[in-house]
Order: structure tokens, then C-alpha cells, then sequence
């Protein structure tokens, strides 16, 4: 009798053992499945920019392009954009782009006397973000007639640094970065007023016509890194102090910072902080959920791109070599994620377990046992 009444309790502090043990590994499998070391382009260097044939480079010779494979050297390079009819690089050097409509990229010279920072296209339509260094503007292209461009349009009430641009529709472009607003926010001189966080559209169609530039948000001290489409639809920018959501009738903040952004494959966006960071974000389904690291970022952040089901991250670590990292955007939701499975088989164990206790209990009373 006592040695039956010493297996039940045995039984039972198995049974709390297991219980433990199956949390902290359930715990541990909480971790965002499918992420690891490397990029589908391989690490050439710092990753400052990419499209779906082109890669700007910046390594230990110098910066350069990689265009399906061939590297070319272009030293102030500083942005690669394309579609399915026109290529487009900003190779830095003042009133020159380089374009490609089907011939192969060549060198045009633009009746502007700034340099190109970024560009956005949409059909033949190029929208540029020119810059003199201390300023930005826009221009409008003809693909088609590349040595003609609009007159240039500069933001009003402050300077504007425009970091980036995407094509929204037909004559519409939206393009973020920092605004210098005297007086709106303090700092050591009021000749350098601190950036704020700024999104602006543009409207273009009369390549005799100067854009159109009309401020959609100015947000905190920062700058806007990151514009992609997510799958509603909506605009997404993606900020140092914050991110946010453009609809046609106005916009929705969201509590995430953010140094690399990148919108899936379906629509989903992702959030990557800074160096150290055990969590990165992903708005999904109109919600915006925390994802746990199994180890925080070794690197700081400072490019994003998607490849099919992949997401890769460039960025610089601690020690200053060029790194990355690759994330699967399908495992989290695959059946056999470790998460999944770990639920799984600790669900039927416990209710085996507990059945098993449940029966040797029932088979003890029935026989007038006591333990």
C-alpha cells in the first residue's frame, strides 16, 4: 500500500516537472521562427540600396553597382530604382542620372544644376528628389525624353531632406524624410533647427509644369526612412521616432521606431530598431504585434528588401564589418514551425499524462486504496 501511494506522488511531481519544463520550452519556441545569418545577395559590402536587378554597394574599394551580376564602380552612386519598363540609378555626379529603357543603362544629362538623391517611377513617369546639399527638391521626367525635365519645386516654411519616394498612382508620388522647421522644436542654434519627421505628395503630370509638393505629416524629431504600399491599399511610413498610416482621409499613428522598414509579399510590414534589440515589429492585419528575437540584433540596421518569402536586413555590427540577416516570412504560419509543433505535442502529452493519472486515481479509490 505505501508503495503505491509513493508512485502516486511520484507520479505527480513528474507530471509538475513536465508541466515546467513544457513552459519554458513553449516559452523559448515563442521566438520568431525562420530567421538567420546571411542575405539572399550575399554581403559585397554595405547594402545602401536595391531593386529587382540592380544592388548599390558601398565596400572596401569603394562604391559601386552590381547590375545582374556585373559590378561597376560608381564612387557618388546613391540610389537604384526600377519597373518593368525603365531603369533608373542616381550615380551622384551633378545634373547626370543614368537610365535604361531597354538598351542598357546610359549616362543623360538633366537641365538641373543639383544632384539626384532618390527617384520613384511610375509607368515612364520619374519622379527625382534633387538635392544642393543642404536642401531637397523635386523634378519631374519623361522617361522617354530624358533630356527634358520639369522645373524643379522646393518645400516652403523650412527645408526640407528627402530621404525617399514611391509611386502611389498615375501623376502621384509620396516622398518622406526630415523638414528643418525654425523654431518648431528647440535646439543648440536656431540656424540648425532639429529635422522632424515629414511626408509630403507630390503631383506631376506637364513636363513644362513644376511639381506639386502639399505636406501630409510632419511627426516627431527624426526623419522618415521608408514608404511602401501595404495590402489594404494604405501608404506606410516608416520613421526614426515613429511610423504611420496614410489613408484618403488622413492618417493613423503607430508606436514603432524604426532605423530599415519593408512591406512582404503579402503586405505585411516589418520593423527593425537598432543594434541590440531583442524585438522587432510586424503590423499585420491591421495590428501591430511584437516579435521576440531568440537573440537581439547584432546589427545596426540600415537596409531592407524582399526576395519571394524572404526579408533580408543589411547593416553594420559593432566591430564595423558588413553584416545580415534573412528572415522567412512563411515559417511563422507553417504547420511545422517550432512553436507549432512544441504546442502541439505538449498538448497531447499533458492529456495523456493526465489521463493516465486519471485512471491509476479512479482504479485506486475502486479498490479502497488510500495514498
Amino acid at each position: 500500500m505505501e508503495e503505491e501511494s509513493e508512485y502516486q506522488w511520484l507520479s505527480f511531481a513528474a507530471f509538475t516537472i513536465f508541466i515546467i519544463g513544457g513552459g519554458i520550452l513553449v516559452n523559448l519556441a515563442g521566438n520568431l521562427p525562420g530567421v538567420s545569418p546571411g542575405s539572399t545577395l550575399g554581403t559585397q559590402g554595405r547594402l545602401l540600396d536595391s531593386s529587382d536587378t540592380l544592388s548599390l554597394w558601398d565596400g572596401d574599394e569603394g562604391r559601386f553597382i552590381l547590375d545582374n551580376g556585373e559590378k561597376t564602380n560608381m564612387l557618388f552612386a546613391t540610389c537604384v530604382e526600377e519597373n518593368s519598363a525603365i531603369r533608373f540609378v542616381c550615380n551622384g555626379i551633378q545634373s547626370q542620372v543614368m537610365i535604361d529603357s531597354g538598351e542598357g543603362l546610359t549616362t543623360t544629362t538633366i537641365p538641373t544644376n543639383r544632384t539626384i538623391d532618390n527617384a520613384a517611377i511610375h509607368g515612364t513617369d520619374i519622379m527625382m528628389i534633387s538635392s544642393n546639399g543642404m536642401e531637397s527638391g523635386v523634378i519631374g521626367m519623361k522617361a522617354l525624353s530624358p533630356s527634358s525635365s520639369s522645373p524643379e519645386a522646393v518645400g516652403e516654411g523650412g527645408d526640407f531632406n528627402l530621404d525617399t519616394i514611391i509611386a502611389t498612382s498615375a501623376g502621384k508620388w509620396m516622398a518622406g524624410g526630415g523638414w528643418n522647421l525654425p523654431g518648431a522644436s528647440q535646439s543648440a542654434s536656431a540656424a540648425s533647427p532639429l529635422a522632424r519627421e515629414v511626408v509630403v505628395e507630390i503631383t506631376w503630370s506637364n513636363i513644362s509644369v513644376a511639381p506639386i509638393i502639399q505636406v501630409v505629416y510632419v511627426g516627431g524629431q527624426g526623419t522618415i526612412h521608408y514608404l511602401g504600399l501595404l495590402a489594404d491599399g494604405n501608404i506606410l511610413a516608416a520613421g526614426t521616432s515613429g511610423a504611420i498610416i496614410i489613408d484618403g482621409i488622413g492618417t493613423t499613428e503607430l508606436d514603432v521606431r524604426s532605423t530599415a522598414a519593408v512591406i512582404d509579399e503579402n503586405g505585411g510590414a516589418w520593423f527593425f530598431g537598432t543594434s541590440g534589440e531583442g524585438n522587432i515589429g510586424h503590423y499585420v492585419d491591421g495590428e501591430l504585434v511584437v516579435e521576440k528575437l531568440a537573440s537581439p540584433l547584432t546589427i545596426e540596421p540600415d537596409h531592407a528588401f524582399i526576395d519571394e518569402d524572404s526579408i533580408s536586413i543589411h547593416g553594420i555590427s559593432s566591430d564595423n564589418s558588413y553584416e545580415a540577416m534573412t528572415i522567412d516570412t512563411n515559417a511563422k504560419s507553417s504547420l511545422l514551425s517550432l512553436r507549432g509543433v512544441i504546442d502541439f505535442l505538449f498538448i497531447i502529452s499533458s492529456l495523456v499524462i493526465i489521463g493516465l493519472m486519471t485512471w491509476n486515481i479512479a482504479e485506486a479509490i475502486s479498490k479502497g486504496e488510500v495514498f
